[in-house]
């Protein structure tokens, strides 16, 4: 489904390297560079709706230190589209169907091995999801993405916009009738904590950043709390 996020909702993020001083689709965090390969092809900001959540995977970074940005939607009717209740990658791609985003090809690949060149692509979840559509999509089978957790929404809100995929899914939202400006998808183990794929620096805020030095940080006391 299509949910509104409200003016001034808080958003935070992770990274090795300061943020401008104001976002643009040029700033790429490092970690997500793969031998040349920008997994953050089409420039979108990715963030999470809890600073505990930015801290522990800043906590992941091997520098000894990270910056902790925060900042705010800043546009009214901020419509995204909520995977938060999608228990299956098939019920995902239902969500997306329902919207007229056909994802199920062979422009959409699965990047298995987290870089390209990689052959494997969307259409293989064809069969499987015309099965599950004529039997109980809530209870179907999930997809296991190789060296990972069962969950694997979690990967599949990340294949979404990989690489290529970024800007063939950005091409197709912005054909739709009313505008998305981005969408949210279960990706920690807290199922109250959220991930967001901001398609436009517009969207949000100037950020407003800090440096941490991770020997300072406490992260066993850090509470889930917005």
């Amino acid at each position: 489904m299509i949910i509104d996020l409200p003016k001034g909702f808080s958003l935070y993020r992770s990274d090795i390297n300061q943020p401008p001083e104001k976002w643009n689709k040029a700033f790429i965090n490092p970690v997500y560079n793969y031998g040349g390969f920008v997994k953050n092809l089409a420039g979108n900001l990715f963030f999470f709706d809890n600073e505990s959540a930015a801290r522990k995977l800043g906590k992941t970074y091997a520098q000894g230190y990270h910056y902790i940005t925060a900042c705010n939607i800043n546009i009214d009717d901020c419509r995204i589209i909520d995977f938060s209740e999608c228990g299956s990658v098939y019920m995902m791609i239902r969500l997306l169907d329902e919207l007229g985003i056909q994802i199920m090809t062979d422009d959409f690949k699965l990047y298995m091995e987290s870089a390209p060149p990689h052959e494997a692509t969307f259409k293989e979840f064809s069969i499987a999801y015309d099965n599950a559509k004529a039997g109980d999509i809530f209870s179907a089978a999930k997809v296991k993405f190789p060296g990972k957790t069962a969950r694997d929404i979690d990967i599949f809100g990340q294949r979404l916009t990989d690489f290529n995929n970024g800007i063939i899914f950005k091409e197709m939202i912005d054909k739709l009738e009313n505008p998305i400006h981005g969408y949210r998808w279960t990706e920690q183990d807290a199922a109250d904590i959220y991930s967001y794929c901001i398609f436009s620096p517009s969207t949000v805020g100037e950020p407003r950043n800090a440096k941490e030095l991770l020997s300072e940080i406490n992260f066993d006391a850090e509470n889930s709390t917005n």
